[in-house]
């Protein structure tokens, strides 16, 4: 039986599990391989995968059903951004009201004012995932700000900007949703301190 812990991807020791089918019991792991087939490892949580899951079922039941929305999202390729995009597409679902617009930028490529106008420029979405970090988050709030018009709901992992929520501007924190990867810190605090 194996177990562990990895801040970066667990896929290498599921795979091992799966081929000798050898158990893994509840790995901590951000980035754990989501799959309905196999089942020598289990875990307690999807990871960022799960926090994109979460943003979709909740536009799902929130959005307007009688009318066309727009969903952009934006992440960086090969980062924890991906996760949280694959979450959040795979969980979707089929509609024919909500159509998806996604931008993966690669590693090094700058998030430019320049790129967002030209994203923005041929639909006014409903909802905005910025699956970013800080420093992206910083730039695509910074030009979020500056537009007439503005998404109803802007989505970003509280996880993924290290909870540094300082770089979302005083006037977007109504539209601003974080996705949380477990139950809140004051609710948890709460259960311990009424546990016998």
């Amino acid at each position: 039986m194996l177990g562990g812990i990895a801040s970066g991807n667990w896929a290498p020791i599921h795979h091992f599990c799966e081929e000798h089918k050898n158990p893994c019991i509840f790995p901590v792991t951000d980035q754990p391989v989501v799959s309905d087939s196999d089942w020598y490892t289990l875990y307690l949580s999807k990871g960022f995968y799960q926090e994109g899951e979460t943003a979709a079922r909740y536009l799902r039941s929130t959005l307007d059903a009688g009318q066309k929305n727009s969903i952009v999202q934006i992440y960086r390729s090969g980062s924890n951004g991906a996760l949280l995009a694959q979450g959040f597409r795979e969980n979707l679902g089929e509609s024919g009201v909500i159509t998806t617009t996604e931008k993966k930028l690669g590693a090094d490529e700058p998030l430019t004012d320049k790129l967002l106008q030209e994203l923005f420029a041929a639909q006014q979405p409903a909802a905005v995932q910025l699956w970013f970090d800080s420093t992206d988050m910083t730039t695509a709030t910074n030009w979020l700000v500056k537009q007439s018009r503005l998404p109803a709901t802007i989505f970003a992992s509280w996880k993924l900007l290290d909870g540094n929520a300082s770089v979302i501007p005083d006037n977007l924190p109504d539209k601003v949703y974080l996705s949380y990867p477990r139950d809140l810190p004051e609710n948890t605090q709460r259960l311990w301190t009424e546990s016998p």
